[in-house]
């Protein structure tokens, strides 16, 4: 019999170029990733006090609206690939470098996330419930944090 899997909380993670990250929130159950990005941004607005220049998002977080509503609050260049049939004018957006270069940078979170899973102990919350599993992360994002500035400072 393998060990006991329980499922029922959903990280998002936000990260500057840096590679530090500087948001999470934990979700109960399986939220739709085009309800998180604009809260997402109101809360990079609110730490650096303006929007970021850029966001890159997987497809999943793709809403007309959510583009506007990007563009409204300051973000100069967004790259979020529209799901499904493209039309012209969508497809040569989305194949601009910028575009591309911005999509490259979100792969990279993967590897971020595969590093807080390998380094760090992300695998499982020892702390149990939706807030302990909050704190959890909490407590492994900051390590990441601690560790990647150091090497940042040290060149």
């Amino acid at each position: 019999m393998g060990k006991r899997v329980e499922f029922g909380h959903v990280l998002k993670i936000q990260e500057i170029s840096q590679g530090i990250v500087t948001g999470y929130s934990v979700h109960k159950g399986n939220p739709s990733d085009k309800t998180l990005l604009v809260n997402a941004i109101k809360q990079h607005k609110q730490l650096f006090e303006k929007a970021p220049r850029e966001v890159a998002a997987d497809r999943g977080y793709y809403s007309k609206p959510n583009e506007d509503s990007l563009e409204e609050l300051g973000v100069k260049h967004n790259s979020i690939p529209k799901p499904g049939k493209k039309s012209k004018k969508r497809s040569e957006v989305e194949n601009t470098k910028k575009f591309k270069k911005l999509q490259k940078f979100r792969a990279g979170v993967a590897g971020r996330i595969s590093c807080l899973k390998r380094s760090f102990g992300m695998r499982r919350s020892y702390i149990r419930g939706l807030k302990g599993t909050s704190i959890w992360c909490g407590y492994l994002i900051f390590s990441h944090n601690l560790r990647k500035a150091a090497r940042l400072i040290m060149g």
